[in-house]
C-alpha cells in the first residue's frame, strides 16, 4: 500500500510510531542498566539494526515494483496479440462463411471474375502467421486447424470446378457437389468459431497477476 504523506494523519501516525519506538528503546536501555557512557553505543547498535531492516524493506519494495512492471508489460503484449489474432481470424472466417454461403446455392460465382482460390489462399496465409505457441491456447490452435480445413474444402472445390473434372460435367452435378462441399465446410467452420471464442475467453482471463 502506498502512503500519501500529503495527508496530515499519516504524518501524525509517523510521529506517534517514532515516539513509541523511542520509548521502547529507552525502557530497554534502562532495563539493562545503561549509563551515559554506554548509551551512545546502544543507540548506535539499534540504529544499525534499524538501517538494515530499512534497507531490506526498500529492496523488497523495489523488487515487487520491478516485478509488477514486468507483469504489466506482459499483459499489454498479450492484449495486443489477442486484438491482432481476433481481427485476422474473424476476417478470414467471414470470407469463408460468405463463400460457403454462395456455394450452398450450387453456383461457382464466376470463378474467372472473382479469384476465390487466391482470396482463400491469402486468408489462409494470414492465419498461418499467428504465433500459436506464444498465445498458449489449445482451443485457438484447434480453431485455426478447423478453419484451415474449411478453407481447404472450398479451395479444392473451386479447383475441381475450374479444372473441368469429368465427374462434374453436368450442371446438376456441379450444383450438388458445391452444396455438399459447402455443408462440409460449414461443419468445420462452426467448430472453429466455437473453439475460437472459448480460446479468446481463456486468454483474456489468463492475464498474469
Amino acid at each position: 500500500m502506498k502512503i500519501d504523506w500529503r495527508d496530515k494523519s499519516n504524518w501524525f501516525a509517523g510521529v506517534l510510531l517514532s515516539g513509541v519506538a523511542f520509548l521502547v528503546i529507552y525502557r530497554i536501555g534502562n532495563f539493562f542498566g545503561l549509563d551515559k557512557n554506554t548509551w551512545a553505543a546502544w543507540v548506535q547498535a539499534i540504529g544499525s539494526i534499524f538501517s538494515i531492516w530499512t534497507a531490506f524493506f526498500i529492496l523488497r519494495r523495489q523488487r515487487e515494483h520491478g516485478r509488477q512492471l514486468v507483469i504489466d508489460a506482459e499483459n499489454r503484449v498479450l492484449k495486443k496479440q489477442i486484438e491482432v489474432v481476433d481481427q485476422i481470424v474473424r476476417n478470414h472466417m467471414l470470407m469463408v462463411k460468405n463463400i460457403s454461403y454462395l456455394f450452398s446455392f450450387g453456383t461457382t460465382i464466376n470463378a474467372h471474375t472473382i479469384d476465390l482460390e487466391s482470396k482463400l489462399g491469402y486468408g489462409k496465409g494470414s492465419v498461418a502467421t499467428i504465433p500459436l505457441y506464444e498465445l498458449g491456447s489449445s482451443s485457438i490452435a484447434l480453431s485455426i486447424q478447423q478453419l484451415r480445413t474449411a478453407t481447404e474444402i472450398l479451395e479444392n472445390a473451386q479447383i475441381r470446378i475450374g479444372s473441368a473434372d469429368p465427374s462434374l460435367s453436368a450442371d446438376r452435378d456441379i450444383s450438388n457437389f458445391l452444396k455438399q462441399e459447402s455443408h462440409e465446410a460449414n461443419k468445420h467452420l462452426e467448430l472453429a468459431e466455437y473453439n475460437f471464442e472459448m480460446g479468446l475467453e481463456q486468454l483474456r482471463s489468463s492475464s498474469v497477476s
